[in-house]
């Protein structure tokens, strides 16, 4: 059985486009509406089957843009990025590699932001030249989701800047036990 989304009608721009990409069997992710004045441009990942031809691949994300289109007359421009997804795609192989230098890093973000950051479950890989790095960071349970995802991104960034060749960043934030009476857990340096 196949089962079309259907959106109520009212959905804004980013769920519109996520809906119609559901509809011609793609995921959508990383979607930005850019507003220059009075013109509307969309830039956005659509998740394609990994085994389509190129030529396959284009012509769904042709007939989405043009439904997206379509649902949204004032939007003036689309540029689509196609990623391939499927098991394939997914597998890498990697090697655990020792966490001692993140750990430095981890206490370098800490010392010099002053922060509430007890990253957990640190997982360090190496897959070929690239370095992987995930872990839980535990947030004060009552600020909103958007301020936990910018407080991850900050924590990211910091990374990125003191090691070379970190490829991949993945950060669950989840509430932090004994935390949700507020506090200064990753915000930017005044």
């Amino acid at each position: 059985m196949h089962v079309e989304p259907v959106g109520s009608g009212n959905e804004g721009l980013v769920k519109t486009a996520r809906l119609l990409a559901a509809r011609h069997s793609m995921g959508a992710h990383d979607i930005q509406v850019l507003k220059e004045g009075e013109r509307l441009a969309m830039e956005i990942h659509l998740e394609v089957e990994e085994s389509l031809t190129l030529s396959e691949a284009h012509g769904l994300v042709t007939a989405f843009e043009n439904a997206l289109r379509e649902a949204v007359p004032g939007i003036d421009q689309i540029v689509t990025h196609i990623d391939p997804v499927g098991e394939v795609s997914a597998l890498q192989q990697s090697e655990p590699v020792d966490d001692a230098l993140i750990r430095e890093v981890f206490e370098m973000i800490r010392a010099g932001r002053g922060l509430l950051f007890a990253p957990r479950n640190l997982a360090v890989r190496r897959t070929g030249d690239s370095l992987s790095v995930s872990f839980v960071l535990p947030m004060p349970s009552t600020i909103s989701i958007a301020e936990a995802h910018a407080a991850g991104e900050l924590v990211e960034k910091d990374l990125r800047g003191r090691l070379a060749g970190l490829e991949r960043v993945v950060i669950r934030v989840e509430p932090w036990e004994g935390a949700s009476s507020g506090g200064r857990a990753v915000a930017p340096q005044s």
